[in-house]
């Protein structure tokens, strides 16, 4: 789950644009980076706060919080990105972490 104060156009959609990195461990949107899918809905809206749940396709380093940033609503806390900071709030938390397991060869769901 993503949180933010600045709402994104549409409640729910993709965001579709290539990663990479630009400057140290800082990444960005760029025409010649790797392809980057991120799957967004709105799920609750509280004190100008917005909080959004996250399913990836890809999984690119820093993918959630560039996106956002790129499109003007960096996470809370997430100063790297330009968030603001907020005092006991996470911009992002991880709900569910589902992947295929190489060894096992089956599917790993877990639930936190």
């Amino acid at each position: 789950y993503a949180t933010t104060d600045n709402k994104l156009l549409l409640n729910n959609g993709i965001i579709d644009l290539p990663i990479k990195r630009i400057d140290g461990i800082k990444r960005g949107v760029s025409y010649d980076g790797q392809n980057a899918i991120t799957y967004y809905e709105l799920i609750g809206e509280k004190n100008d706060l917005f909080t959004y749940k996250i399913i990836l396709k890809t999984g690119r380093t820093h993918q959630i919080r560039v996106h956002f940033s790129h499109l003007n609503s960096p996470l809370l806390n997430d100063t790297l990105y330009g968030g603001k900071i907020t005092d006991g709030i996470l911009g992002l938390v991880c709900g569910e972490v589902e992947f295929f397991h190489p060894v096992k060869k089956e599917k790993v769901n877990i639930c936190l």
